[in-house]
């Protein structure tokens, strides 16, 4: 979206004059009365302005020291941090299935480039250990529930 004119504030011919603070284009009151102190501060401000400065004289630099910014600066970390930790925590559920598929396929890897090398097609290999691996599974956890049974 552009401006409303067409063109940019910094281009525009009818840029208020020093000392009045109100641009012609603008749809504010200007009555003393009802403007009160701030008509008054516009116009003080629109009085230290200069072609060259078109913002007014710059004003004195911070003190990166100062107490004010490194709270505000501590606070940004804390803030930082706690964000990373709350995302950790949303998705740590997602992160332990990635990580187990991970070290579940690194550790059957070997068994499939085995089979792969005795001349068994890949896909056989990867069928091969992991039905494999889910009886052995299954087997552990019937014998676990079959075990703890009373008669």
């Amino acid at each position: 979206m552009g401006w409303p004119t067409g063109r940019r504030p910094g281009d525009d011919p009818e840029a208020p004059e020093a000392g009045t603070g109100h641009h012609p284009l603008l749809g504010q009151p200007h009555d003393e009365l009802r403007e009160g102190p701030i008509g008054q501060a516009e116009s003080l401000a629109a009085g230290t302005r200069t072609a060259r400065e078109p913002l007014g004289a710059p004003g004195t630099p911070f003190n990166w020291r100062s107490p004010f910014l490194i709270g505000v600066s501590a606070a940004a970390g804390v803030a930082l941090t706690y964000s990373a930790v709350q995302l950790l925590l949303a998705a740590s559920k997602a992160l332990l299935l990635v990580t187990l598929s991970l070290f579940l396929a690194i550790g059957l890897e070997p068994a499939v480039s085995w089979m792969v090398t005795r001349g068994i097609p890949r896909w056989a290999g990867v069928t091969t250990v992991l039905g494999t691996v889910l009886a052995f599974i299954a087997a552990f956890v019937a014998g676990r529930a079959g075990g703890h049974r009373r008669p």
